[in-house]
């Protein structure tokens, strides 16, 4: 058996008992087990522009995961930094949780947990969490690819609006592939959640990444990202879109 640490994210009150109740389920059944797999990755990339104008754009990546035969969890936390002419465009905070039950199966039972923050979208916090399912849509030696649906009740502070809500079907795709064995690789993950009270309240992201090989561990990460909201009407464009460069660490 292996042991390693993990990451303990949290907010307030609220979603860091969330977060603990979802780790000690996955733990409680792990170490019931012969063997534990643990995997982690960190990805720090950043955009720089000097001149009439100046711009940074800063990001990580941290995701950890915990698999047995019986429970996989996975975390994944982003943190995005923009200030563009002495002015900030973005601190967001994005992460997600999902507690899988028999994740080698081809379907499985999920618990899902999606909370967001965003100074670009006036969000000062967003908490979606819910119950669905999983489906292995791929898997082999050059990658895998997984769908995930959960309904999920959204609980969102904005700036400007306070007591919104609505439930939502949360949808994502996360998967990666080998391109070029043991040279190029690709990541991916695709969000589109979607209000079931009014057809026109919905969000996605799109977030690719290509990995250059230096070695089992290091790797240099071409990053692109795009997030829509289409649920308030902001004084900015619902469109937030970067490109960034970095190098990723994975203890694979």
């Amino acid at each position: 058996m292996r042991i390693d640490y993990c990451f303990k994210l949290g907010h307030k009150s609220t979603l860091s008992s969330f977060l603990f109740f979802l780790f000690f389920l996955s733990t409680q059944a792990a170490f019931t087990q012969d063997s534990l797999v643990v995997q982690y990755s960190l990805n720090a990339r950043g955009t720089f522009k000097e001149g009439r104008l100046n711009q940074t754009i800063l990001s990580l990546d941290v995701r950890y995961s915990l698999t047995t035969q019986n429970w996989r969890t996975e975390l994944f936390a982003n943190y995005k930094y923009l200030k563009t002419n002495g002015r900030l465009g973005e601190n967001e905070l994005l992460s997600r949780v999902l507690v899988s039950l028999l994740p080698h199966k081809s379907v499985f039972p999920v618990v899902g947990y999606i909370y967001n923050r965003s100074e670009f979208y006036q969000i000062q916090r967003r908490h979606t969490p819910g119950i669905g399912i999983g489906w292995r849509l791929f898997a082999n030696q050059s990658g895998n690819i997984n769908f995930y649906a959960w309904g999920a009740y959204d609980d969102t502070e904005f700036k400007s609006i306070s007591g919104y809500g609505t439930f939502r079907i949360n949808t994502f795709v996360v998967g990666n592939y080998q391109l070029i064995k043991n040279k190029l690789s690709s990541q991916f993950t695709l969000y589109y959640l979607q209000s079931l009270e009014t057809s026109d309240n919905y969000i996605w992201r799109i977030e690719p990444v290509f990995l250059f090989h230096l070695s089992r561990r290091f790797s240099l990460s071409i990053n692109f990202e795009s997030h829509f909201e289409n649920i308030i009407a902001p004084v900015n464009t619902k469109r937030n879109s970067a490109m960034t460069v970095g190098v990723l660490f994975q203890n694979l």
